[in-house]
């Protein structure tokens, strides 16, 4: 039996919900700069190269070996 008080993933993120979320952040990028866009894109790949170093990098190794 479900607990009336549980709040499901779908309460929160029904299709409706997620098309408005889409409208809203699609108005807000149209809004960016040129600038902006870049430095965000720049962003995002340094977050995702110290995300890959942080879980894929397990040792240095010497220059000479």
């Amino acid at each position: 039996m479900k607990n009336n008080s549980e709040i499901s993933f779908n309460d929160i993120w029904n299709g409706g919900k997620q098309e408005d979320l889409r409208k809203f952040i699609d108005s807000h990028v149209q809004k960016q700069t040129v600038e902006q866009v870049l430095r965000n894109n720049l962003l995002s790949i340094q977050y995702q190269f110290e995300d890959y170093l942080e879980n894929n990098v397990t040792g240095k190794k010497d220059a000479g070996t």
